[in-house]
């Protein structure tokens, strides 16, 4: 399994995923650094209150367009070289390269929201934001990521079997239905909500962008627990059942 993962590492040498990783998080940093500086000055704590918004933003896109991005362009990867069946001779068994697959496009959501963190928080030592300000980014940084775990088995099954509209539309649905379900009580139905909930209680901004009352529902902290919860859970699942279709349509 070490051997096909690292597999689908070496594949993503000089293709488009990689600067795409690179480009995302830069791209996010530097909406941060405009939209910090033109806040107004009757907006206090503007820095500290755009550095947990831009998280707000990263779940409602990158956990949902986003992950469909990098699923196609390594469907594409995958059909341009022809290397599908040539790993699956030395694999002999397509389950397992399909899950080093999915775990490889785990690899690359956590670099790019290690990514993002990074500059966040490098942004919010130089604007002079407090220590409790960095450990919310980290938090919020993790969370993301380990919510956006169950989207992506569910993102490359829609890429290699819809090809890049099937993907770009789950994508697209997830991206419209996930802050208009995060706030309801029927969240946990729907995967693309839980990093969208899971960081509002640190953040303590809802989902549609406005600033919540202390006394809101939405902050309560088991909320996150929850969500990690629900997203590993879901993420074994969507995966056993994602390989062992793939692995009966490719007949191995």
């Amino acid at each position: 399994m070490y051997r096909l993962f690292r597999s689908e590492l070496l594949k993503s040498k000089r293709t488009l995923l990689r600067p795409t990783l690179f480009i995302g998080a830069v791209i996010f940093s530097v909406l941060l650094m405009i939209v910090a500086n033109l806040a107004p000055d009757a907006l206090e704590k503007s820095w500290e209150h755009y550095t947990k918004m831009i998280f707000n933003m990263w779940t409602i896109s990158f956990n949902t367009l986003g992950i469909s991005l990098l699923c196609i362009l390594t469907e594409y990867t995958e059909k341009k070289n022809n290397t599908y069946r040539s790993i699956y001779v030395e694999a002999r068994s397509t389950k397992r390269v399909w899950i080093a697959k999915l775990f490889a496009l785990a690899f690359y959501s956590f670099m790019t929201t290690a990514l993002l963190t990074i500059f966040v928080c490098i942004l919010a030592l130089l604007n002079h934001l407090g220590i409790n300000t960095i450990i919310s980014v980290l938090e919020m940084g993790g969370i993301t990521w380990l919510t956006s775990l169950p989207i992506i088995p569910i993102a490359l099954f829609c890429a290699h079997n819809f090809k890049t509209v099937g993907a770009l539309g789950i994508g697209f649905l997830g991206f419209i239905s996930a802050p208009i379900m995060a706030p309801e009580n029927y969240w946990i139905f729907n995967p693309y909500s839980y990093g969208v909930r899971g960081v509002v209680p640190i953040t303590k901004i809802h989902p549609n962008g406005i600033v919540l009352e202390n006394t809101s529902e939405l902050l309560n902290t088991h909320t996150i627990i929850v969500a990690i919860l629900l997203a590993l859970i879901c993420f074994a699942i969507f995966t056993l059942v994602t390989s062992f279709i793939f692995s009966q349509r490719e007949g191995n």
